[in-house]
């Protein structure tokens, strides 16, 4: 009590900077302490620890840490430099109260040595997507209401740890495979800026008979670090109502065909002045000579 850091300086992690890794901070749902490492917003943990008899205060961080590549990757050391009361003096100044050693203070953490192996060819899906650490996949399709061949805009969220510049886009081949949809090309937008990471892809869909019902689930697989194992994220199916569309031939536009669209008479919908004249005038000839 009484000693350690009175203002932090400066804060770097070089993991959150290094191109070997993909970094997600988890999201936290209480209040802590603010800080800046390397550049980033980090909120951190606050708690008191006990060593050597003496008490501390401790801010405490989580990083979610994906490796990019096999081989033996180093992390190097974390520093904090901060502005701290090294000891106290002797002596008191005029007001009586004890002078303080305060310096500018650096330290450092140990680095880390960290292997990383292969992903593991045994139960690597055929469509594996190639993404490592741990996502969902939602789905949302508007309008949800529509005739035969009327564009419906599908927009597919793939959020989570992990890098995901690799994923291009999503095997969509089930929609039209069926012969259900015809499906258009595949737009993304990465939203890298927010956590967890979120990657949407865009495209339009047309139902090609009145029998689909729904537009079926998409799935996407990945390797799941944590528990070592190859999963699946799947979207849940959306419903649809699609209603029957005649297709307009060269006969209608002729109008040698009957399409069986009744005509109506036009009147006035208010008496006085028309706003288009009209009457038998218009039909008579009312030219005539001056002589």
């Amino acid at each position: 009590e009484g000693l350690g850091p009175q203002r932090l300086h400066s804060f770097s992690h070089p993991v959150l900077n290094s191109t070997d890794f993909d970094v997600t901070i988890p999201q936290r749902q209480s209040d802590g302490v603010g800080l800046i490492v390397s550049g980033t917003e980090i909120v951190a943990d606050r708690s008191t620890l006990r060593e050597g008899g003496q008490v501390y205060d401790a801010l405490t961080f989580e990083l979610v840490v994906v490796p990019r590549h096999p081989g033996k990757l180093k992390v190097l050391s974390s520093t904090v430099a901060f502005e701290g009361i090294a000891s106290f003096r002797n002596r008191r100044d005029r007001f009586g109260r004890v002078l303080r050693d305060i310096r500018r203070i650096v330290i450092a953490s140990s680095p880390l040595n960290l292997p990383v192996e292969q992903l593991p060819s045994a139960g690597r899906p055929v469509d594996f997507s190639g993404l490592v650490g741990s996502f969902e996949l939602s789905a949302n399709g508007y309008p949800t209401d529509a005739k035969v061949g009327d564009p419906i805009t599908l927009e597919l969220t793939v959020s989570g740890s992990g890098d995901q510049e690799s994923l291009i886009q999503l095997n969509l081949s089930h929609l039209s495979s069926t012969g259900d949809f015809r499906v258009a090309k595949q737009r993304v937008e990465r939203l890298e800026a927010q956590l967890p990471r979120k990657s949407i892809f865009r495209t339009t869909v047309r139902a090609l008979h009145e029998d689909v019902t729904n537009i079926p689930s998409v799935r996407i697989s990945y390797f799941d670090p944590f528990d070592g194992v190859y999963a699946e994220a799947t979207s849940k199916p959306i419903p649809l109502n699609v209603r029957p569309s005649r297709q307009v031939t060269f006969l209608d536009v002729e109008g040698e065909n009957d399409i069986g669209i009744g005509g109506q008479d036009i009147v006035d919908l208010f008496p006085g002045i028309s706003h288009n004249y009209h009457g038998d005038g218009l039909l008579r000839r009312q030219s005539f000579k001056i002589a």
